[in-house]
């Protein structure tokens, strides 16, 4: 509920893959509905948000959050969860310590 209720709000972004790190990253690592924290150039926490889909052929990522001031986006954080747009987990999420995260900050 409180995850349905977080992304209630929530629309569509698109990331550069380069400009948070991610070039050499494979698609698995950030599969469909991965819960991930946003990142300020600080390493400071932004808001979360839900991977929706990544074209490395376009360097592209499209990420679900409420978050409204994107261009603050320096990095991301790979989370534990999974979940789906009704706020519920569909899965366990890969150990991030076996996955690369962007930018560590």
């Amino acid at each position: 509920m409180r995850f349905r209720d977080y992304f209630k709000r929530a629309r569509r972004i698109s990331l550069s893959l380069d400009e948070m790190g991610l070039t050499n990253t494979k698609s698995e690592a950030f599969p469909p509905s991965q819960l991930i924290s946003l990142r300020d150039k600080e390493g400071r926490d932004l808001a979360l948000g839900m991977v929706e889909e990544i074209n490395f052929e376009k360097g592209k990522m499209s990420v679900r959050t409420p978050l409204k001031e994107t261009e603050k986006i320096g990095g991301m954080v790979l989370g534990k969860l999974r979940i789906n747009l009704q706020g519920k987990q569909i899965q366990p999420a890969r150990d991030p310590t076996t996955t690369p995260s962007s930018r560590v900050m």
